[in-house]
């Protein structure tokens, strides 16, 4: 598994540099990270990350089904 530190490219370390400071920056940062992730693939993409990522998406995705929310 490439769930080793040294693998995360600068791709990724920038989406973790910028700064947020709200729920909607979170939520920006999110859809740029999945168009990422689906620009290099999930081979590319560190598996810790690509994880992450599909849990959050998942709540989200739970959410809006749950309050009818856009996602």
């Amino acid at each position: 598994q490439n769930t080793r530190p040294e693998l995360i490219t600068d791709t990724f370390r920038e989406f973790f540099d910028t700064p947020v400071e709200t729920a909607q920056d979170v939520h920006k940062q999110l859809k740029r990270l999945r168009r990422v992730i689906a620009w290099t693939g999930e081979r590319e993409t560190p598996v810790t990350i690509y994880s992450w990522v599909a849990a959050v998406t998942a709540q989200m995705l739970a959410k809006v089904l749950m309050t009818a929310q856009s996602i």
